[in-house]
């Protein structure tokens, strides 16, 4: 693959010209400071320089590639600040509307409990004004069946708690009159 560079030292050699009497003579080109330049600054560019290879400080292709560096370098910075910020301003936003939500929900939730119970509190009012023998003989049986529920539930609690405890006492019981039995059975084999 033929380059720039490869290009400027061809013609840079010197070059057979070759006169019309036919005599052959070497004709060289001479290289001015422009040329030097473009020598210099290809050789910087060269490919086969490595990409760790820094140009020389103090050079402007060197103080160019020096200031693309750190541009580059605080525009990632910059990019990654950036980043975070976004992502904490997205995620607080994020919590403050799902506040929002959750006080409006409870809100229409409050609402909504409170409207039905006025709306059965209305209800039983008017049932009550227009019957009130049923209504009184409901009270009583919605009474009677709760007291019935809350004395069935009490007796298997304490049948329970009574059945542990029962256990609880012979266990102990048992343990301590096994633990004596030993214990006298040690003192008379001594005597």
């Amino acid at each position: 693959m033929t380059t720039i560079h490869s290009l400027l030292k061809e013609l840079d050699a010197p070059a057979e010209v070759v006169s019309p009497t036919g005599e052959t003579k070497t004709a060289s080109v001479k290289s001015s400071g422009l040329d030097a330049a473009i020598d210099s600054a290809m050789a910087q560019l060269s490919p086969e320089k490595t990409a760790s290879a820094a140009p020389p400080q103090g050079t402007p292709l060197g103080d160019l590639t020096k200031l693309a560096q750190e541009t580059i370098a605080r525009d990632a910075e910059g990019d990654i600040k950036l980043a975070r910020r976004m992502g904490s301003a997205f995620s607080d936003s994020m919590m403050e509307r799902l506040d929002l939500y959750k006080s409006a929900s409870k809100k229409v939730k409050q609402e909504k409990k409170a409207s039905l119970s006025q709306d059965k509190v209305a209800v039983m009012e008017k049932f009550a004004s227009e019957n009130p023998n049923q209504f009184n003989t409901l009270v009583k049986e919605g009474y009677d069946q709760e007291m019935a529920k809350m004395q069935k539930t009490a007796e298997a609690v304490y049948q329970e708690n009574f059945e542990k405890t029962s256990q609880l006492i012979h266990t102990a019981a048992a343990e301590h009159f096994v633990e004596g039995w030993t214990k006298t059975a040690a003192i008379l084999s001594e005597v």
